[in-house]
């Protein structure tokens, strides 16, 4: 659901799916992701979500409504490879909400009260959150995939190796 100016809701998201040829990111040629991000989220911009076409919308709505006796029997959805988000630079009300800017700012979305078996139903992946506050730029990863992501430090290994590939220079945490 897209959140407007007067919307009160605090965690309103629009997400768009967005498929990438991992040969692209190999030759270091992020033209096809950033023209495939504006399609899809063009393409949403266009879904009359009322009617019920948004791809999870109305049914993600009604599985929020359900108790969690219930949700936990369902089928754990598959979820996508890789979750990015690019929150930009924060406003000075979250930055700096008693006049003293924060030099940064950590996001991250994750599964409440989820176990190792419902990660692995998901299918794997990463999740990537990016924020902006007193010209640093926060990038915050987590694994979705305990078999292949065992621990913090070969998450870090693979952050690690991803940037330099990219000759991105950034101190880890």
């Amino acid at each position: 659901t897209a959140r407007g100016a007067d919307d009160p809701r605090a965690n309103a998201t629009r997400i768009a799916r967005v498929a990438v040829d991992p040969r692209d990111l190999r030759r270091h040629d992020l033209a096809p992701l950033r023209a495939g991000c504006r399609q899809a989220y063009a393409e949403l911009g266009t879904r009359d979500t009322s009617a019920g076409d948004d791809d999870s919308g109305s049914l993600l709505t009604l599985v929020q409504m359900l108790p969690d006796a219930l949700v936990r029997r369902l089928p754990v959805p598959t979820g996508p490879r890789v979750l990015a988000s690019n929150l930009g630079t924060m406003s000075p009300a979250f930055s700096a909400p008693t006049g003293t800017p924060a030099r940064s700012i950590a996001a991250l979305a994750g599964h409440r009260v989820v176990d190792d078996a419902e990660i692995r139903a998901l299918g794997g992946g990463l999740t990537a959150w990016a924020c902006t506050s007193g010209g640093r730029t926060t990038v915050t990863v987590a694994a979705l995939d305990p078999a292949r992501v065992p621990d913090d430090e070969t998450l870090r290994d693979l952050v690690r190796s991803g940037l330099a590939a990219w000759h991105v220079e950034a101190r880890l945490w």
